[in-house]
């Protein structure tokens, strides 16, 4: 995953590297916008728009204070991905998100699987 990451990154990766996948996340660049409804390619079943983050006012424990937050997309194809999977996958997403510890122990755990 790392090679064909670095491959995409640089412009050299193969269409047989960037095929055949059933799953996609697109990034809508450091500048997108707040929300976006991302295009599923076929023969995929799903695709997650990651969308810029940025500092916001928010409400918690009662007082308005300003936290960093990133907007997410998505569409699944209800012939083969449930409803309910999906928002499953996305609120998951959400709840690691929202807790960087976990964040950094998924991300530091998938580094030594690899």
């Amino acid at each position: 995953m790392q090679r064909v990451s670095s491959s995409a990154r640089n412009g050299t990766a193969s269409l047989d590297e960037l095929s055949g996948s059933t799953f996609t996340i697109t990034s809508l660049g450091r500048d997108g916008g707040l929300g976006a409804t991302p295009i599923i390619n076929h023969p995929e079943v799903a695709i997650l728009g990651v969308h810029n983050a940025r500092e916001m006012p928010v409400v918690r424990d009662g007082n308005i204070v300003i936290r960093r937050i990133m907007n997410v997309s998505s569409s699944f194809d209800h012939r083969v991905v449930d409803g309910a999977d999906g928002a499953a996958l996305i609120q998951n997403l959400k709840r690691m998100f929202g807790n960087s510890s976990s964040y950094l122990y998924v991300r530091s755990s998938n580094v030594r699987n690899t």
